[in-house]
Order: C-alpha cells, then structure tokens, then sequence
C-alpha cells in the first residue's frame, strides 16, 4: 500500500458550554477538511487514500493483573500509590483487582468495544501495558524505555507479534526501549497525551519522562511537542501526563493547577484551543481522584468515554453535563485497589490499538501505466521521483563503522527524516509526483509468495533465502538489514539508499539505467532497484538498461568483495563491526592497459556515436563563439597537455572536439574504475597513481597547458561543517598548484564545484602565489551552453605572463577575454543529441550518427559561410 504521513486538521462545531445550554450528543458532527500536507496521486502505480491517525480506537489491550501488587520501585516517584486501609492478604488483593479488570472488560465489550485480553507474566504492574508500546495508523508500533527494572520486563514480544499482524502493522518497529540502559525513560502514552488527528503530543516532563527523548520520538512520528512542568500540592512532579489531562477528539479535561508556570499553561491551552477543544478544568482534589485519567474510544453504538467510578463521581454536575454532551455513552467502572496500590487508573489499563489505514491498491485495470517513452528533456519540468526516506538503517552508522558502510560520517537520523521530508514536500510542491522505495518493496510483496520469495533471491540470493523461513523475513529488513543481534549483520543495512542518483537513474527515450556502485554494499542497492522494476505490476513496462550492472569486469570487482553475483556471501557482515579495512591499493596503470587489451569492448570504451558526439558539441561551439581562426593554429601539431585528477578525461575530450590534436603528457588518478576507464580510451606518455606523491619526469614536458579538476568533496554544500582547504582531500590541490609553479605551463584550467566560494579567498590566495600568472575565474553551467543537463562549475584559469596575447595584460584584461568568451557561447544554444541514443547505440552498429544529423539540419548554413565541409 502506497501511502505517505498526513497531518490533517478537522473542524468542528464550537461547543458552547454553560448551565443553561449544553450541547447535545446529536448536535456533535465531525467534518473534514483538507488536510495540510497531502501527496499527489502517482500515475502507473496504485493510488492511495490520504493516511492520518484517529483519536478514536474501536480495540484495545488489557492484560490480567494476576501478579498485581504494590511496587517498590514506582512507588517512590508515584505520589498517587497508598497501602490499603485494612489488613490484606496478597490472594486477597489480586482477587480483588482481578474481579475489578474482569468487570472492566465486561463494560468496554457491553458498550461494543473490541477488547483483547493477554494473560499475565506474574509482574506487580503489568495490568498498565499503555506505559510500554503504543500502535499508530502509519503502520508503526513504538516501544517505550521504561524507568525501573521490573516495568521494563513487561515488553513481550508475543504481544508486540500478536498485535502487529492482527492490526497489520507492517512498519518497522520504533524501538525506544535501549534509552533505559541510559536511564532515559518514555512511559508511553502515560507520558505523552496525544491528540493524533491534529498531530500534537503533550508531556509534563518528569523522571519517566524524558523531554529530549520526547523531542526525538515527535519528530520521528511527525507530532508538535508541547511540554510543560507539573506539581502536585506538595510541590512533587506529577509521574504520569495522562494523570493531569486527557485529550480527546471534541474535549479535553486538563487540571490548571498541576501546571504552575503561566507561559507553560498558555501554550498547552492555545494547543488545545487551536484544535478546537472543549476544555473541562479540574481541580487538584479532582485530578487526585483520578478524574483526568479517562479516555475516549468507539463503540458499536457511539464513542465512549472510559473512567473510574471514583473519577467520574469527582466531577460535579456541570463538568458531568458538558462530558455527557461530548460522548454517547459513560462507562465508569469501580477500581479501588488498583487505583490505591497502583497509582494508576482505567486509562493507565487500556492500551489502544489503531489498525494500518489506506487504501489497498486498486486494481491493475484502474490504473493507467505512465508513459515513459515521452520521457525527452533531462532538465525541464520535473515529474516523477522516486525516493528513499531515511529510516532505522542508518543507526548502524557507528564511529567504528563508518568505513564498512562507506560513509564520512555519523548521522542524526530525526534530523535527516526531517530534512528529506521538507525535501519531498518541497517536489511535491512544484507537481512532481513522489514515490517511495518501500512503497513500491511492499506492493511487490503483496502480489503472492512467489513474488516474495522472488524478491528476496534477487536481492538476498537463492542460497540464503533457502536457509531462512520467507514468513520470518520482512520487506523492511531488505532495506534496514537482518541482523542476529544489535550491529551485527548477516545482511548489511542500505544506509546509503537515499542517495537514490547512484544504483539507477533515467534517460530520455523512457529508459531506466541501473548502475553497478563501486562498493559490495552499494551494489545492494543497484540489485534492489533492479528488482522492484522487474517485478513491480506498474514498472514491468518500462525499458531498463542492465548492461552496467551485467558488467563482469565493471565497477566493484577490483577490491569490494563483490563477484557480481547475488548469491556472494557478505561474510564481512556476518561478525559485529569491529574491523577497519585498509586502505585500497593504488591503480596499476600496466594492468589496466592488459585488461583493455583483453577486452577492447567493455563498457567503459566510448564507441563511435558518442565520440561525434562531443566532436559536434565542438564544432557547434566554435561557431557559434568565432573562436575557429584562433583554433586553426593547433590543427597542424600536437598541442602538449597535462591532466590532473582525470577522471574521464573530460578536459582532453573538449580540446579533441574543438579540433585540436592533443599530445597527452600524461594523467593522474587514484580511483582504479576511472583508470581502467582512460586504459581503454586514452594513452598518456606518463601515468601517476597519485598527484600528491609523485615525482615528476621532466623530460616528458613541454610548452603547452594542464587541467584538472581536482576533489570537491571538501567544498560541497552538503558537507557544511567541512574543514575546507584544511581537509585531507583538498591536499591535490595544494600538489596541483606545486606542479603549475614547477613546470611553469603556460595555461592552467582547474575546475570544482561551486561550493568552493566558501574558500574562494584562500583559493585566490594560493593560486596568487604563480606570481609569473595572469588569473581569472569563469562559472559556466554546462546547460547554458548547450548540454542538457545542469552542471555549475567554477573554472579557475591562468596564463603565463610571457607567452599571454598582447590584448591580455592583467588579471582584469584576462577575466574580460573569458566573459566575452562565454557571452558568446551562450548565445543560440540548442540541445544536442540525448545522450541515451548514445549510450544504448553499439559502435559498429552506427550508420548515420545523431550529432551528424544534427548539425547538418541545424548549423548547415554557419558551415557554409565559414566554408567548412562536413567530413
């Protein structure tokens, strides 16, 4: 079921509430209204009802109080707790709660609530299973850390099984219940009061309840924190929030004495003002009898409100008028023993349960597939997105395991969620039509077993998924990782899964592409797209390109541990993450020149169509910027260059396409992927594994230009607490400009991204040091000037004062030649050729490539007047 997190707002009628008029049962409506974040129906793939969470449960759990007994360990925080006034027996006791639970029970079901009953374990306070676990309409059930040992027994994992496939609770479970170990405590919704329609969660902190894990969890959940202080009369905190105030779908009966700081008491009432509450006060002597410990459910015949008889009785007959006009029937039954020696009441006893809510997917006949193959601009409007928000997979990204995830570093995951939500919002908002990950991995699961088990071997491999019981499997674990026990992983969690350009992106033309991420663990990710596109009923239709994560020799082969299979064993995960890899090996630049050798057709090798690519962006740029007399002097000899931090070479490739006949001195590059792929392309006279380690062979150099684009990790905006030019990354081009110094090129190009303006004056700075230099910066994006995708880049540019043109005379002169340069190559832009005709055309294949065509429809008559003819 396809659904994302609404956060609805509902009005309702005002009630008017005084002696002489009260409102009546009859004249309470509920009407709906838009709700203020929704999501937009997504073509080709099953629509969904807008999901929101009700105040109201039809079910609840109870458990027997068969150990029921006076608790030690609570009583010191639980000023409500009292022995009993006669001498007692211990059987006499538990019968009697027993007999008080039973006649509870019998209430609810008599006013048509569903109530579900589990046998007891023996322990003192476990007749309140409210403290340890709540159930929300997303799908999700939260376990709560509890303050004392014995509370924190309760947790089963019957229940938590029981309740989760009954109310088909198919989310990850929200385990907060490690916080104890640090003695941080959420005593469930005896903590935090929710009003789940309007999203507003209020605390009255205390020792078990902790503000800052209160703050994690609502934000977590999607809920306004409202917290506040309490007193009671004697100055104590008040244990529980559900003791002081209950808040209900029409009212709401808070105790304004329990709250003494006035700014704190007007910010809970404007909470419940804004949601258009009826608010009932009570007193002090009143919320001692128990009078705010009530709850409001729905029963066969109307909502309910559950309290105490001892409650319901502490209200005097106005308070009583004004409940009765909020709800259709009272139930107020007699529980004295549990109320003295537990210090709880009838909602401490009840732990609601909301089902799952959404709509099934429609039928495959409703839905109509989305047509891809319209698909033809990779930069104009944005229309459809898939995403991965966030989720419980990143808690494994531990200090000790940055490297085995392959991260930089540890995450605060409410505030990621956070992020990316705005971040979703934000598509959503300018029309794109969003989908999830997990969307799509659940709506698979729900098409049969054999579509289950089918996922799974893709992902997991048939020999794993042989050894494990499928029912026992959750499509959540694909995604958060199966784990035997905290951090220790027989599949590795995707940590890396929102970072969703880097297993699949897609071309124009309706295609699909899955790439091969150079890391085992990423590969993961590449193979669970690839599934959800084979198998999920609105994706089977769309064209997907597998050649890059079909490649036996392709990224991922040389040092990950990955042999391309499904079926590989992730042994490195299979042990707690304790180990630290070593460093990757430097490239071998002999090998890599053997493996092209061995095989001249890999993928990594640019066949033809795309290399007339690039010569025709060429040529189309020459024209259009008059640059072509300037050019025509390096057409009749090899021009010397220099590349640093060559990736793939893009800085030879554009001087080859302006026409120039590049004699390439020689390359850097410490990534073995990108090697392989300039052994396949290209063949510099020197190869260096590493530019700030390097001793350079100056025989081979002469007069001519270096580019490079040296790391941008350090600059991105996403690193925002980066250390910039003092990074460890950054130290290529502090080697880069070393270089420049010695050789003395006559033109320097380096290249980042745009997030180096937050260094630009050490930047300038350093390279000012090439004092024999006039320097200018350009930005250029690559769209402007015809390509068809935006790339933003900075390009630092520098000639050598003895050989600069007589026009260029100063830093200033030169900065004016490089704008007037790029005003011109602005101008009359056009598209070129989508690259995916490119990408999925083989080389001998080609007759008449697309570039061709191209420029002979496109730029025939500039040819004609510069007196060019086509090859």
């Amino acid at each position: 079921m396809a659904w994302r997190r609404v956060f609805p707002a509902w009005h309702r009628m005002p009630a008017l509430v005084s002696q002489s008029r009260l409102l009546q049962p009859s004249r309470l409506r509920l009407r709906p209204c838009p709700s203020l974040r929704c999501s937009g129906t997504i073509s080709g793939l099953p629509r969904v009802r807008a999901v929101f969470e009700e105040n109201l449960a039809d079910s609840v759990l109870m458990v027997e109080p068969t150990g029921f007994c006076s608790n030690d360990e609570t009583m010191q925080d639980n000023k409500f707790m009292k022995s009993m006034d006669t001498p007692t027996t211990v059987e006499e006791l538990r019968a009697a709660a027993m007999a008080e639970w039973q006649n509870l029970v019998e209430l609810l079901r008599e006013a048509g609530v569903e109530v579900l009953t589990a046998e007891a374990q023996g322990l003192p306070d476990e007749v309140f299973p409210n403290n340890w676990f709540s159930t929300h309409g997303d799908g999700r059930l939260v376990i709560y850390p509890m303050k004392v040992p014995s509370r924190a027994a309760e947790i089963r994992e019957d229940i938590i099984n029981s309740v989760r496939e009954k109310f088909d609770l198919a989310e990850p479970i929200y385990d907060l219940s490690g916080w104890a170990k640090s003695g941080v405590a959420l005593e469930g919704t005896g903590s935090l009061v929710l009003d789940r329609q309007n999203r507003t969660a209020y605390l009255a902190t205390s020792k078990r309840a902790d503000k800052n894990l209160a703050e994690i969890w609502a934000k977590e959940m999607g809920y306004e924190l409202v917290s506040f202080t309490s007193k009671d009369r004697h100055g104590e905190e008040i244990y529980h929030t559900n003791v002081l105030m209950s808040v209900n779908v029409n009212f709401a009966v808070l105790c304004p004495e329990a709250i003494p700081d006035k700014t704190e008491l007007d910010a809970v009432y404007t909470a419940l003002r804004r949601s258009l509450k009826v608010v009932i006060p009570v007193t002090m002597e009143q919320l001692e009898s128990f009078a705010c410990n009530c709850l409001q459910l729905r029963g066969s015949q109307g909502t309910v409100l559950a309290i105490s008889k001892a409650g319901w009785e502490a209200f005097d007959d106005t308070q009583r008028s004004v409940l009765e006009s909020c709800v259709d029937q009272v139930v107020a039954a007699p529980v004295p023993v549990l109320e003295r020696l537990g210090g709880g009441s009838v909602r401490c006893m009840v732990s609601e349960l909301f089902k799952r809510r959404g709509e099934k997917p429609a039928e495959a006949d409703e839905v109509k597939l989305r047509d891809l193959n319209r698909l033809e601009s990779e930069h104009s409007r944005l229309e459809l997105v898939i995403v991965h928000e966030p989720g419980l997979e990143v808690d494994a990204v531990m200090p000790w395991t940055l490297d085995t995830m392959k991260v930089d570093e540890c995450f605060n995951r409410v505030d990621l969620k956070a992020q990316h939500r705005t971040f979703t919002t934000l598509l959503q908002s300018r029309g794109a039509q969003v989908v999830h990950v997990r969307d799509l991995l659940v709506e698979v699961s729900h098409q049969g077993e054999e579509i289950r088990r089918d996922l799974f071997e893709s992902v997991w491999g048939k020999d794993f998924v042989s050894q494990h019981n499928l029912a026992n499997l959750q499509i959540d674990q694909l995604i958060t990782g199966l784990s035997r026990d905290s951090l220790q992983f027989e599949q590795p969690p995707l940590m890396n899964l929102f970072f969703m350009r880097d297993p699949i992106f897609c071309v124009p033309g309706g295609w699909a592409v899955i790439a091969r991420p150079f890391y085992a663990i990423r590969q993961r990710e590449a193979q669970l797209l690839r599934a959800i596109f084979r198998l999920h009923p609105s994706l089977q239709g769309v064209k997907v390109f597998e050649d890059l994560a079909d490649d036996p020799e392709g990224p991922g082969t040389s040092g990950s541990g990955y042999s391309g299979s499904s079926d590989t064993e992730y042994s490195e995960y299979s042990v707690c993450f304790d180990s630290s890899s070593s460093d990757a090996a430097l490239p071998d630049w002999d090998e890599a020149c053997d493996r092209a050798r061995r095989d001249p057709v890999i993928s990594q090798r640019l066949n033809r169509a795309q290399r007339n690519y690039v010569s025709g962006w060429g040529n189309s740029m020459l024209c259009r910027t008059g640059m072509l007399g300037r050019v025509k002097k390096f057409l009749n000899y090899d021009f010397p260059v220099m590349s640093d931090c060559s990736g793939a070479e893009g800085g030879i490739l554009a001087l080859q396409a302006l026409g120039i006949k590049v004699d390439h001195i020689s390359s850097s590059e410490i990534n073995c992927i990108a090697t392989d792929f300039l052994a396949h392309n290209f063949r510099p006279r020197v190869f260096y594994p590493d530019v700030c380690n390097r001793k350079l062979q100056l025989e081979n150099y002469r007069s001519g230009a270096l580019i490079a684009g040296f790391p941008c990790q350090p600059f991105s905006v996403l690193r925002r607490d980066s250390d910039l030019l003092d990074e460890e990354a950054a130290k290529p081009f502090f080697a880069i400009v070393k270089t420049i110094g010695e050789l003395r090129v006559p033109i320097y190009i380096l290249e980042n991204v745009r997030g180096i303006k937050r260094c630009l004056g050490a930047v300038n700075e350093e390279l000012h040091k090439l004092r024999d230099y006039y320097h200018a910066i350009m930005e250029i994006d690559a769209k402007e000037i015809g390509d068809v995708v935006s790339r933003p880049r900075l390009y630092f540019i520098g000639v050598l004062r003895s050989v600069a043109a007589p026009e260029i005379s100063s830093n200033a002169k030169l900065q004016n030649a490089v704008n007037s340069i790029l005003t011109k190559a602005k101008r009359n832009c056009t598209p070129p050729t989508p690259w995916h005709k490119l990408l999925l055309d083989d080389s001998d294949a080609v007759q008449e490539p697309p570039i061709k065509r191209r420029r002979q429809t496109q730029l025939d008559l500039r040819y004609e007047k510069l007196g060019l003819a086509f090859d």
